[in-house]
């Protein structure tokens, strides 16, 4: 098997409380992560899902073990390989949808001209096409999803990392975007790494989903989900799927 993109060996994370209370958020975790893969992480609410992407992206720093990114150790930020996104989106208000999208490509120094066909390109890819002069107050919470994902797509990272992307939509929309997202990931084939709080989520969307036990996080349970696509819900071996991590995480 080739080496993967990201691999934790033994990670274990600590933080200090404002009170001065040390909390242990994660707990010698190891788990790899492949090149193309869709990979969910579901756990309990503040089991550390989103500390693994902060280390990943390199805004955190592990106590103990070793974050790997392409062989070499996580030693601080590479927006040119890893991208994050978070639930609530992040656009500025007072730029168009084409311009937030534009936003890095310009702190990186891309001429103008470039800019604006990169930026056209994942507009289109995210269904925002005719939008690209719009601001964000003008469009839906799904729209301005979508527009915070072309904005991590446009710098072309190697992997993705989305906390929660959907989780204050409406369930209509949830679906509808969760299908746009794997239709971009299998265009685009980037390693996308996954935060949920939905067990259906997480069985629809992955190849694969760990399964973290309640803080400090540790991996009980990988679960691969083996089902072609495109995928149909009622599939019973998404229920399956479901049926495994309902277990793991309610012991059900």
């Amino acid at each position: 098997m080739s080496t993967p993109v990201i691999r934790f060996e033994s990670v274990s994370k600590k933080f200090l409380s404002k009170s001065g209370e040390e909390i242990h958020a994660l707990d010698n975790l190891s788990f790899d992560v492949q090149s193309s893969e869709f990979l969910t992480i579901i756990g309990p609410s503040g089991c550390g899902k989103s500390t693994v992407l902060s280390l990943i992206a390199g805004l955190e720093e592990p106590s103990n073990g070793t974050v790997l990114l392409d062989g070499e150790r996580v030693t601080g930020p590479n927006p040119d390989k890893v991208s994050l996104m978070f639930q609530e989106h992040t656009l500025f208000p007072w730029r168009t949808i084409e311009r937030n999208v534009e936003f890095g490509l310009e702190l990186k120094g891309v001429p103008k001209e470039e800019r604006k066909n990169r930026s056209w390109k994942y507009l289109s890819l995210v269904g925002l096409g005719g939008f690209e002069n719009k601001f964000p107050k003008e469009v839906s919470g799904g729209m301005k999803q979508r527009a915070s994902l072309a904005r991590s797509l446009v710098l072309e990272p190697e992997v993705i990392l989305m906390d929660e992307p959907f989780g204050a939509l409406d369930e209509q929309t949830r679906m509808m975007l969760g299908n746009e997202l794997v239709r971009i990931w299998l265009e685009t084939r980037k390693t996308i790494v996954f935060v949920t709080h939905s067990i259906q989520e997480a069985a629809y969307l992955s190849d694969r989903v760990l399964v973290f036990s309640p803080r400090p996080a540790r991996l009980v349970k990988e679960i691969i989900v083996d089902v072609p696509r495109p995928r149909d819900l009622a599939d019973e071996r998404l229920n399956e799927s479901k049926k495994i991590m309902l277990a793991e995480l309610f012991g059900k």
